[in-house]
């Protein structure tokens, strides 16, 4: 099967079926160093995919960590509805861990980055009212940091990051054939890398992936400024069709 059929939710439901039918599949949280699968999401924009993620995979029964940004510049882990879906998602039983971005706060030695990453960590903790394990960096082969921190179990810890025991499907490509790559959790631990906004029941292209995340970010900001009336009488149709049929001029980009 092509690695490309993947990204349709129908076809991932039969991979993640086949993997818990033949494998041990865990948490990163709960990874006790045996031989097993290590199944991670990293939520770099849409916590709204990654709940639908999760729906699929309670369904199916299989057991996964999913990594939430408290700096993403797409969402807010701390706003009401946000809320609620990490809370959703914790109390099905998955494990919610920090997706860590050392980027954003410049040069700093790991000794201070380690009270960052604390800090972060209870902002989860706070919504979840459970203790945060494990964390992802964010972006390391950009920025070419791969920091380890106390206390957390870390998905770039060697162990399970070396060659042959670890796959993501980062650009929405797999290096490798991902049936065959889990036949090494027989052998030894292995990690799976997902980017819960790549899957779609349709199997979307990134162009469309984002055409749509942009409609339902637009979406979003238009309902919840109906509440201005100078705003809710100048708009005489909803913010995304507004931008599509008049565009913005190059003066105000």
């Amino acid at each position: 099967m092509s690695n490309d059929l993947i990204f349709k939710y129908s076809e991932l439901t039969k991979f993640l079926t086949h993997i818990k039918e033949k494998y041990h599949i865990t948490t990163m949280g709960d990874w006790d160093g045996s031989k097993s699968i290590i199944l991670r999401q990293d939520v770099d924009f849409d916590l709204k995919a990654a709940y639908d993620l999760s729906l699929i995979e309670k369904k199916i029964g299989v057991s996964s960590t999913f990594y939430v940004m408290t700096s993403s510049f797409t969402y807010n882990p701390m706003s009401r509805e946000n809320r609620k879906i990490i809370k959703e998602i914790n109390d099905m039983g998955f494990e919610i861990g920090l997706h860590f971005d050392p980027s954003i706060y410049g040069q700093l030695e790991e000794n201070d980055l380690q009270q960052k990453v604390d800090h972060e960590s209870k902002i989860l903790s706070s919504i979840t009212k459970t203790e945060v394990r494990s964390l992802s960096i964010h972006n390391p082969s950009v920025h070419g940091r791969y920091p380890i921190f106390e206390k957390y179990l870390n998905a770039y810890d060697d162990k399970i990051f070396s060659n042959g025991r670890y796959l993501s499907d980062s650009r929405m490509k797999f290096s490798t054939d991902i049936y065959e790559f889990v036949k090494s959790a027989s052998t030894f631990p292995i990690q799976i890398l997902l980017h819960p906004m790549y899957y779609t029941s349709e199997g979307l292209s990134l162009p469309e992936i984002f055409c749509r995340f942009v409609y339902y970010f637009t979406t979003q900001i238009d309902v919840n400024y109906r509440v201005n009336s100078t705003y809710n009488e100048l708009m005489k149709t909803d913010l995304f069709t507004y931008i599509l049929q008049n565009g913005c001029s190059n003066e105000l980009l």
